[in-house]
């Protein structure tokens, strides 16, 4: 009898919360003064949004922007705003840094923007190939908590070495079943207890040590005939 009840209980409770669930309204606040292409967002550690637009990354700080932009772009839409070296493209991946930092990637390479100074500075990933070349096209950024920045593009992940500012090229290997499952890093994310994730064209990947990585996805013979398990975002 006392099973009954609770159920009957919890059968309330739970039809209570969904009907006031389906009744609640989802309203938004449209905000205006940048650019209306916007393909990233990042919070930075003292509460500002930062978006990568086509035409350069703006600053919110809840009631107004704060725009960086190119020196070369247009500004008669744009009131509060700081002309950078910036390259006129769209940002594509946004991310801060422990110093303040903001790292913006597009599909000519990496920018380190400082936001208190305007001082931005280009950073090309692949001396070796061409400018467009999909190893230079950035797709997600993050900073994880050991400092370590990661840079997924569109042929391989690159891991940056903020000492000497060189660039760690990781790639897929056939004849290595622990490497990076798939060339297209799509999105960069570090969960609660520390480990960094990246969605590919083909999968799901964790950080493992010594820079090997642990596959989640569907089990094939073949990793290099599999066309499913393309990973978009990771939340």
């Amino acid at each position: 009898m006392k099973s009954f009840i609770s159920n009957i209980l919890f059968l309330i409770i739970f039809l209570f919360h969904y009907s006031h669930a389906q009744n609640s309204k989802i309203t938004f606040e449209h905000i205006k003064g940048i650019p209306p292409v916007i393909p990233c967002i990042f919070q930075d550690q003292s509460g500002y949004i930062w978006c990568g637009t086509y035409r350069g990354i703006h600053r919110y700080d809840g009631y107004s922007f704060k725009s960086y932009i190119p020196r070369d772009g247009d500004t008669t839409l744009i009131s509060n705003h700081v002309v950078t070296d910036l390259p006129n493209v769209i940002i594509y991946a946004i991310c801060g840094d422990k110093e303040g930092n903001i790292w913006a990637g597009h599909t000519q390479g990496l920018e380190k923007l400082n936001p208190i100074t305007g001082i931005v500075t280009h950073y090309r990933l692949n001396q070796n190939t061409a400018l467009t070349d999909p190893s230079n096209s950035v797709s997600a950024l993050l900073e994880d908590s050991d400092s370590n920045l990661w840079i997924g593009t569109g042929d391989g992940l690159y891991l940056f070495d903020k000492v000497n500012e060189t660039f760690k090229w990781i790639r897929h290997n056939s004849a290595d079943s622990r490497s990076l499952i798939h060339n297209s890093v799509n999105t960069i994310y570090e969960d609660r207890s520390g480990n960094v994730w990246f969605g590919t064209g083909r999968g799901l990947d964790k950080l493992a040590k010594s820079l090997k990585f642990i596959h989640y996805c569907t089990e094939v013979e073949n990793l290099d005939s599999w066309e499913d398990g393309f990973a978009r975002w990771v939340l």
